[in-house]
């Protein structure tokens, strides 16, 4: 699911949107998921 999807269902569920912030993945994150299959 993608975040314009997510925000979408929330909204559905007549839930209200406050605040999104987005995280670029750091070096980190990059290694750490391609390390693990993917898995993230």
């Amino acid at each position: 699911m993608n975040a314009g999807e997510a925000l979408t269902t929330v909204q559905g569920l007549g839930l209200g949107i406050i605040d999104v912030t987005t995280k670029e993945p750091d070096l980190e994150d990059v290694f750490l998921s391609l390390t693990s299959g993917g898995a993230e």
